[in-house]
């Protein structure tokens, strides 16, 4: 004959249920952060042209150390202008080539538009271009 069922569960089954279900919320949201990290990742390394792109990779490239000494510590009377990704401060180098360099804000979007010009500048002969991340 069968048990009649109970109003009232079985607290170890309660538990286990609660366990349950815990640990695949736990799991479901650690999953979710894991992918939202690797799109991250992804879109950063999307955005990076100075690796992938050939005219980007020609340019010429310059330690912070040099621009900080071709700029004066980027002193506020060589400032030629400031735009929507930063300010553009003149510069000569040790052999004597002046120089623009431009000192990004930091933000993303400031980073994709210098991205950008990058990529035009890589296009065309230029005498030099440059850019630094701080490490």
């Amino acid at each position: 004959m069968p048990r009649p069922l109970s109003s009232n569960p079985n607290p170890s089954h309660l538990r286990l249920l609660l366990l349950s279900l815990v640990v695949s919320a736990s799991a479901a949201l650690l999953f979710l952060l894991l992918l939202f990290l690797r799109r991250l990742w992804s879109f950063r390394s999307r955005t990076s042209p100075l690796e992938s792109s050939p005219a980007v990779s020609a340019l010429l490239r310059f330690s912070l150390r040099d621009l900080r000494s071709a700029t004066n510590a980027f002193d506020p009377s060589n400032l030629i202008g400031r735009g929507g990704s930063g300010a553009v401060y003149r510069g000569i180098l040790r052999d004597g080539k002046s120089v623009a360099v431009k000192r990004l804000d930091s933000s993303a979007q400031a980073d994709r538009e210098f991205q950008n010009e990058l990529q035009i500048l890589g296009g065309h002969p230029q005498p030099f271009s440059c850019h630094v991340k701080p490490r």
